[in-house]
């Protein structure tokens, strides 16, 4: 639900100042959140919510950057911001916002960058690399 929300917002960002500022808006509502990380706690929904919370205000900022095709901005958002212990999980997540648009630069440089720091991509991500490296485009669906 929130991400078609996001998108419902970014249709009444129509100038590139409205995103900048909806950007400046997510890091400074991240910024004053990451000072309030909560302590250890034994209760996992402490600690979901709390990068729930940062998550979707990083994906806010990465569509942003997005839509106004500043994806260096966008890749580099993501990776300071969003809270995922697993390596491999953040790699999906990169992977298939970027092909969200048609991004096969950036996929195949993130792909090659989560391998060299020793991330074991999942089957799937394997064929859509190979695939982009065989065919030099992306394919009609990330699921092969």
């Amino acid at each position: 639900l929130y991400s078609d929300l996001m998108y419902v917002i970014l249709e009444f960002l129509k100038t590139p100042d409205l995103k900048e500022l909806m950007i400046k808006t997510c890091t400074e509502m991240i910024e004053i959140q990451l000072k309030k990380e909560p302590q250890k706690s034994n209760r996992w929904d402490v600690k979901y919510e709390f990068e729930l919370g940062i998550n979707n205000l990083t994906e806010m900022g990465f569509l942003c950057y997005a839509k106004l095709y500043e994806f260096d901005k966008a890749v580099h958002y993501l990776k300071k911001y969003y809270r995922k212990d697993d390596r491999e999980v953040f790699l999906y997540i990169l992977i298939e916002w970027l092909f969200q648009f048609g991004q096969k630069d950036h996929i195949i440089r993130g792909y090659e960058e989560a391998i060299k720091n020793g991330v074991k991509p999942r089957d799937g991500l394997v064929k859509l690399y190979n695939f982009i490296k065989k065919n030099n485009r992306l394919p009609q669906s990330l699921y092969l």
